[in-house]
């Protein structure tokens, strides 16, 4: 029990330190252009939960089970993120963008990160589905519901492109959902 602790206290520490070395060096300018904030908190809670997640995956090296608890907290944590990115961030702000190449066009040479988030930010929630014609349909509706929203509730931007990106990155955590990987993954977690 007190090797446990000890590896646990030394993941945290790394974890933490590689986490924020991550962020500082590689993510630091796109959460800014994301969150349109330099703030100090929010920074944190960013650095934080992905110490949690790193330190989570870390875990798994010695201590061969995780708890649905956690996985649960780091859903809960994603879902509050997704909520706040596609109805609070740009509040105030209305557009329409038809043109699906001028998104990839555009973001591809001023800031591809952007590119990347969109197509990242719904694979967590893929990964709880596996794939399925039906599925992806009725996420296609829920994130044009979504895009309308924000357009006549002046949310956002309607954006075609975000539509393709989100879709794809759904469909993407559906296939990821179903390797030999996630299936060793859920393996692991934990059945109370």
């Amino acid at each position: 029990m007190k090797k446990e602790i000890f590896y646990d206290c030394i993941n945290l520490i790394l974890s933490f330190l590689l986490c924020r070395w991550l962020f500082m060096t590689f993510l630091f300018y796109q959460f800014t252009t994301i969150f349109m904030t330099v703030d100090f908190w929010s920074a944190l809670a960013a650095i934080l939960l992905m110490t949690g997640v790193c330190f989570t995956l870390f875990r798994l090296v010695y201590k061969p089970r995780i708890s649905r608890l956690t996985l649960c907290f780091f859903y809960t944590c994603y879902g509050l993120l997704l909520v706040y990115l596609l109805f609070f961030k740009s509040m105030g702000v209305r557009g329409v963008n038809w043109d699906l190449l001028s998104t990839f066009s555009q973001d591809l040479f001023l800031n591809p990160a952007i590119l990347v988030f969109n197509l990242l930010l719904f694979l967590p929630l893929g990964l709880l589905f596996s794939f399925s014609w039906k599925k992806l349909s009725l996420f296609v509706g829920a994130i044009l519901l979504v895009e309308a929203c924000q357009f006549f509730f002046s949310l956002g931007f309607f954006d075609l492109g975000d539509i393709l990106l989100n879709t794809s990155g759904f469909a993407l955590g559906n296939f990821l959902g179903q390797s030999a990987i996630a299936n060793s993954f859920k393996n692991r977690i934990q059945k109370k």
